[in-house]
């Protein structure tokens, strides 16, 4: 056991993967500090590219998945019951583990990515050309930013898709 953990006070222990089981386990075993669970993405969604309808029936005859791939399903559940609570950054998610593994909503937490938009500036056209150059852009080039993860879940294949309907 760490001398330097158990002289501290205010301590919790953060997992961010459901492959954190195993750590999250042996942290229980050794200390009585909560271990917070913090959800950025969830397993059914690389299972299934993020198809919420294939999902139910995975999990609903369990037949459809092999045993590995459904083990992954089994340890994000466990985690999430080994907790002593858990953050996610949607509502969406928060039902889904409400809905699906059966979770208490009072142990869930929702606090969303996002910004302050009164901590923004607008800018005006003449700095925004100015920041265009700065950026080796034309005036004329339209600036799309996609902020995410790149897999097939989250839905860039449509953007991609679309730059021909609007650019073409």
């Amino acid at each position: 056991m760490s001398t330097i953990i158990e002289l501290s006070q205010n301590v919790v222990f953060q997992v961010n993967y459901s492959s954190s089981l195993p750590i999250a386990k042996e942290i229980k075993k050794r200390y009585t500090y909560p271990v917070l669970a913090v959800i950025h993405s969830a397993n059914w969604q690389f299972l299934t590219n993020g198809n919420k309808q294939k999902f139910i029936r995975i999990w609903e005859d369990r037949g459809l998945v092999d045993d590995s791939k459904f083990r992954e399903l089994h340890e994000e559940k466990e985690l999430y019951e080994l907790a002593d609570h858990i953050v996610s950054v949607t509502d969406y998610m928060k039902n889904h583990i409400i809905n699906f593994m059966k979770l208490d909503p009072i142990k869930i937490s929702v606090i969303r990515n996002g910004l302050d938009f009164s901590k923004l500036e607008i800018s005006g056209v003449k700095e925004r050309e100015k920041i265009k150059k700065q950026l080796g852009f034309r005036l004329t080039d339209k600036i799309i930013l996609f902020v995410g993860r790149l897999d097939q879940g989250k839905g860039l294949h449509f953007l991609l898709q679309s730059f021909n309907l609007v650019f073409i």
